[in-house]
């Protein structure tokens, strides 16, 4: 029988067929993982010399830090929507959950973001040495060393500085992790395998694959991207696949999921719902 012996009736029902499954086919090759999850796209103006960007961050909106390629730091604020250079020779950098920036540059030195906005002032007290760095707030910072060393910042209100100390030196440590809601541990071994921080002598694994990059809300809730370039979020114990082909993401305050893709031409946005 030939397609126009066919009734109108069952003419418009195979056509619906193939409708649906050119749109299922779709579907898994972009990559929508979570077809709950509604998304979009923030256009970002060039930067100079084509530069590159590998690591995002945002507190509890959408001003955006990204640090590119060439150790660069600038900041995306929606207000002004316009990118502005902050710093350079930056090798890591953290967001808090109150907006507090800090970084660390090539000599090893950590600097928090002032009053002044585009003025930084030197907080380490130079007997540590770090490496990475992350923070709860203004008043906890976390960071590792070259040697893997544990080590933690709490901010003194009396004096307006930061006592240093260790906080372990035996164990493995390659990078701390703060939670924003809870300020929960998240730890990050030479093997780069996830753990939750209890004690120095208790860490929970909470992964069984290496993880490049996480950011965590809560000790319930985080985000990763793993060494093949795919995006997963942790929700109550179990790790669930978002997308792949992601470069790098965060997540801010109130749960909103941001990433960049490897072709580094925009940034999509998922807006937080029921089920993320």
């Amino acid at each position: 029988m030939t397609f126009y012996q066919l009734s109108i009736t069952k003419q418009i029902r195979l056509i619906l067929i193939v409708i649906c499954i050119i749109l299922i086919i779709n579907m898994i090759f972009n990559d929508i993982n979570n077809p709950n999850i509604k998304t979009g796209q923030i256009k970002l103006p060039p930067f100079p010399n084509n530069a590159v960007i590998k690591r995002i961050d945002v507190s509890r909106g959408e001003d955006f830090w990204i640090l590119t390629d060439e150790n660069k730091l600038y900041h995306w604020s929606t207000i002004l929507k316009q990118m502005t250079f902050m710093r350079r020779n930056v090798t890591d950098f953290s967001i808090g959950s109150d907006g507090t920036a800090v970084y660390i540059n090539q000599n090893n030195e950590i600097y928090i973001r002032n009053l002044y906005v585009y003025s930084w002032d030197k907080i380490d007290d130079d007997h540590h040495t770090h490496r990475t760095i992350s923070l709860c707030d203004h008043r906890t910072i976390f960071t590792t060393n070259d040697y893997a060393d544990f080590n933690k910042g709490v901010y003194h209100d009396e004096f307006n500085t930061y006592n240093w100390e260790s906080v372990d030196d035996i164990g493995y440590y390659y990078h701390i992790y703060c939670a924003y809601h809870d300020h929960s541990l998240w730890i990050k071994d030479h093997y780069n395998l996830v753990y939750k921080y209890i004690n120095k002598n208790k860490h929970t694994p909470l992964a069984e694959i290496p993880f490049d990059y996480i950011k965590v809300l809560s000790e319930n809730y985080a985000i990763g991207i793993d060494y093949y370039f795919r995006l997963w979020k942790y929700i109550e114990g179990t790790w669930v696949l978002i997308r792949n082909n992601v470069k790098c993401a965060t997540i801010n305050y109130n749960g909103d999921l941001f990433f960049l893709d490897k072709n580094n031409n925009y940034i999509i946005y998922n807006i937080k719902n029921s089920n993320f």
